[in-house]
């Protein structure tokens, strides 16, 4: 039965030259609000809503992008059945203990249900786990090109740049979280990694590479507007580096030809209520 409604997925997808995309996502500090190595860490590790504004939205959008008839059940599912050139998976350093904690954070919060490999043991250490644990999905999905997306808070851009170095023809790019000073001594992206600061500028250079609708944008930029008017502390924590971030210019433009007045009018809109925090003035 799974076999024929995949089959209609495939024949209901415009499919027409489109490669094949395997994202992989890190969990704490790239879609949780965790701040790993700091006290708070502890208290925040076994919350489970809070997670960074919008990536439930742009990550599930990813995962429905080109499907026409089955889209609402691909976004209404959780990306149970995604679409036929999109995968995803995340890979957590996290302890063992907080895995299952971790999967409720997923399901509570709408992410993609997508498989989750976590660290088995305190005694291997992060970036070994990650490398390695990533090697094995490059080589069993040959098809595939990669996104990696993380954090610059601890091993996430070495790891990366370890895997791009090694597979170039594979890794399609790599987005590190801007936690802390991109340029910083111990926080430093590597050449080629791109830097993000929201889910907002994150869509838009997932919508400028073509992975994601004009609608999607929008959509993102939306629900990240309503929960931020209800919740206005959840978009940028207080610890956040981000004034460099804007200092730096890495706030992305959306690329000509595919700009829209109302869309361009959303993006500014929330980039200045960013802007004006506390933390980025």
């Amino acid at each position: 039965m799974k076999t024929l409604f995949t089959l209609f997925l495939a024949l209901s997808f415009n499919a027409l030259a489109v490669e094949e995309l395997y994202l992989v996502s890190d969990v704490d500090d790239t879609i949780k609000i965790t701040r790993v190595g700091n006290a708070e860490m502890i208290i925040k590790g076994l919350q489970t809503k809070n997670y960074f504004l919008g990536l439930n939205d742009l990550y599930r959008m990813w995962g429905c992008y080109g499907l026409k008839v089955q889209r609402d059940l691909c976004m209404n599912e959780r990306n149970k059945v995604m679409a036929p050139t999109r995968r995803m998976s995340y890979v957590s350093g996290a302890p063992k203990p907080i895995h299952p904690l971790v999967k409720i954070f997923l399901k509570k919060n709408n992410f993609p249900a997508v498989p989750f490999f976590g660290r088995p043991s305190l005694r291997i250490h992060t970036l070994d786990f990650k490398i390695g644990i990533i090697e094995k999905m490059v080589k069993r999905n040959p098809r595939s090109k990669f996104i990696l997306i993380g954090d610059n808070g601890e091993k996430d851009p070495k790891i990366y740049h370890t895997i791009a170095k090694k597979y170039p023809k594979k890794v399609k790019a790599s987005y590190l979280h801007a936690l802390y000073d991109v340029k910083g001594k111990k926080t430093a992206l590597f050449p080629n990694q791109i830097a993000y600061l929201t889910s907002i500028d994150l869509g838009i250079h997932f919508y400028n590479e073509g992975w994601i609708e004009k609608d999607d944008l929008k959509n993102v930029v939306k629900a990240v507007m309503d929960t931020y008017s209800k919740k206005p502390r959840d978009l940028i924590p207080k610890w956040f580096d981000c004034k460099k971030f804007f200092r730096y210019g890495l706030w992305p433009s959306i690329k000509k030809g595919k700009q829209e007045l109302e869309l361009q009018i959303m993006v500014l809109k929330m980039k200045n209520i960013i802007q004006g925090l506390k933390s980025c003035r």
